[in-house]
């Protein structure tokens, strides 16, 4: 059985969301992440010395909930690299 990560905390979520947006490009309303990838192509971010998806910690991280194991978190835009918050979605 695949376990959740523990939530991310107040401490963390600034220098968090810092390293983030520093990897981050503004086109319109998206932030294109110029960070790097997984061999699927998911945004991947280095969080608590393990890959994490970038949308998943994102959304996590703006609205306080952690995705379920089960749910994909996908950018409205349909841009691939976008890992806007206004962007994100569960599906």
């Amino acid at each position: 059985m695949i376990q959740a990560a523990p939530p991310i905390t107040d401490a963390e979520r600034p220098g968090l969301m810092a390293r983030i947006a520093a990897k981050c490009l503004e086109e319109g309303a998206c932030l294109i992440w110029q960070g790097c990838f997984s061999d699927s192509g998911v945004p991947q971010v280095s969080f608590r010395s393990r890959a994490h998806s970038v949308r998943r910690v994102l959304y996590e991280a703006v609205t306080g909930r952690a995705p379920g194991v089960a749910m994909v978190v996908a950018p409205r835009c349909r841009n691939p690299r976008c890992v806007s918050p206004d962007c994100l979605q569960l599906l």
